[in-house]
């Protein structure tokens, strides 16, 4: 079976829902989940996998070569791929890796990225489920209906293996009519994981609708009916609503048989004012998006690379930085200590900010919010000093308050922040302190580990008891037998003799 499982737009937890549906049929089917994401992809991240073998590297070269089991999880994945990905996707070889993937996997699932591209309709074509997800609010609604109605007139989308999923869902619906939803997740709280608990409930729930089987138990019941007709109704009426209303957002709509371009792309008429942040110290990543959460100039975070204004990353390669620069984000970038020479890439790339020694959090914040809603060529301006003046760009972002202010005015294009006079600086955040926060999180989690490994140590100590005190019974029925028998075989040597006598 082929699920695919997509969103018109990005951040409604299309990729959560994706492996917690994953963790649940692999319980009982050999499944595979695919992310068809061409940003830099949340797989890695979230299941520590290996971001090279992606999906275009299993294309060229076949499953054997990319496929990855998550740690304690019990399906396979294969990761994303970057910006350009798509573009050296060729549609025949995609189509063998799915007969690939379906003749070893009895379920695969296809995460496919919110932007659909020419191979994302194919695998939508092969598909025998298609999950959309969405979120209770009038601008997702009708850009599904938008996509539906598009993938209908160009049979891209067959109707009838849609099945609507509304996410994140607080109490009845009111933007989306109920007899074209198929199935409902509540709304679980931000903190919410793809292993939570709470969540793989609900998902078990999503696996009966999508196995298409009723509930089990004393009060089972049946699963809920989507006639086709209704989701066919709901759509033209809100393409109607749309061209009744002229303030709607516009929806370009094209496609080109001959390159992978981009065929659904939603054109936004405000500047994206969202940051992402995803660097290798998960403390530091909740710490900044405590902060930016709490500016009132930045509209919030987001999941969705495609759909930030600024991103603050980290690289560890000058692969990895060529794509995010390729990305045409504005970039703030962490990297690991002494990679002096990333360091020297990056500013030659024309990354602005860049840290490799002591950051300021208020700093960051100050910087994403400067950058939020401006292109990224005009925070490109001015990024990559004179050759006259590269010794200045060599300055290392520790040394930023030794700094006179003249000086600093005049090297304002090197990797040190702008700091802004009038807000009040905190302490900064060194590295070091973010390795002590991270250090403290590893210790209590090899803690729990040392706890459970010595539960079952001593378990099987007791059992090892067990199977001595068990040992030492039988040693004495052995014992006792031999008694037995030597003492019989005294017995019939006396006899002998006796007889012997006559």
């Amino acid at each position: 079976m082929l699920i695919s499982i997509f969103s018109p737009k990005g951040g409604v937890g299309k990729t959560t829902l994706t492996l917690s549906l994953a963790e649940c049929i692999s319980k009982e089917k050999k499944t595979c989940a695919i992310e068809f994401d061409f940003s830099p992809g949340d797989f890695p991240a979230t299941l520590d996998v290996d971001k090279n073998k992606n999906i275009l590297k299993a294309i060229n070269f076949g499953i054997n070569e990319t496929i990855q089991r998550p740690y304690k999880q019990n399906f396979d994945v294969i990761a994303g791929g970057y910006p350009d990905t798509h573009e050296k996707i060729d549609s025949d070889k995609l189509n063998k890796l799915i007969d690939e993937l379906i003749n070893e996997y009895e379920v695969v699932i296809f995460d496919i990225q919110p932007g659909l591209i020419k191979n994302s309709v194919d695998i939508l074509k092969r598909s025998d489920k298609i999950l959309i997800i969405m979120e209770d609010n009038i601008p997702v609604s009708v850009r599904t209906a938008r996509i539906l109605n598009w993938g209908m007139q160009n049979n891209a989308i067959d109707i009838n293996k849609v099945n609507i999923v509304v996410n994140m869902a607080k109490g009845n619906l009111k933007n989306i009519p109920n007899d074209v939803v198929k199935y409902v997740v509540p709304y679980l709280g931000n903190k919410i994981t793809f292993q939570s608990n709470t969540l793989l409930k609900q998902m078990s729930g999503l696996v009966d609708v999508i196995l298409e089987r009723n509930k089990k138990g004393l009060f089972k019941k049946s699963q809920k009916s989507v006639d086709v007709k209704d989701i066919e109704r709901f759509v033209q009426e809100k393409i109607q609503e749309i061209l009744e209303d002229d303030t709607s957002e516009e929806l370009n709509i094209t496609i080109n048989n001959n390159e992978n371009v981009a065929i659904v792309q939603s054109e936004e008429k405000e500047a994206c004012k969202l940051v992402y942040i995803k660097t290798n110290i998960e403390s530091l990543n909740n710490v900044l998006k405590n902060e930016i959460s709490n500016n009132e100039n930045i509209e919030g975070i987001t999941d969705d690379f495609n759909k930030c204004s600024v991103a603050i990353v980290s690289a560890s390669s000058k692969e990895e930085i060529d794509k995010l620069v390729d990305s045409n984000k504005n970039l703030v970038l962490f990297l690991s200590p002494n990679r002096n020479d990333l360091r020297e890439y990056a500013l030659e790339k024309g990354i602005k900010y860049v840290y490799v020694g002591e950051c300021s959090i208020s700093d960051i914040v100050y910087v994403a919010e400067n950058m939020i809603g401006k292109p990224h060529e005009e925070n490109l301006l001015n990024s990559v000093l004179n050759n006259e003046n590269k010794t200045k760009s060599e300055i290392q972002p520790e040394t930023r308050q030794e700094m006179k202010p003249e000086v600093k005015q005049e090297i304002r294009t090197d990797t040190r922040l702008e700091i802004n006079p009038e807000i009040k600086q905190p302490d900064a955040m060194t590295l070091e302190e973010i390795t002590v926060l991270v250090g403290n999180y590893v210790e209590k989690r090899i803690n729990e580990e040392k706890s459970k490994m010595t539960a079952e140590i001593n378990n099987l100590r007791q059992e090892n008891e067990q199977l001595k005190e068990s040992l030492e019974l039988k040693n004495k029925e052995i014992e006792a037998l031999k008694s037995d028998l030597d003492r019989k075989k005294k017995a019939v040597e006396q006899f002998k003799e006796l007889l012997s006598s006559f």
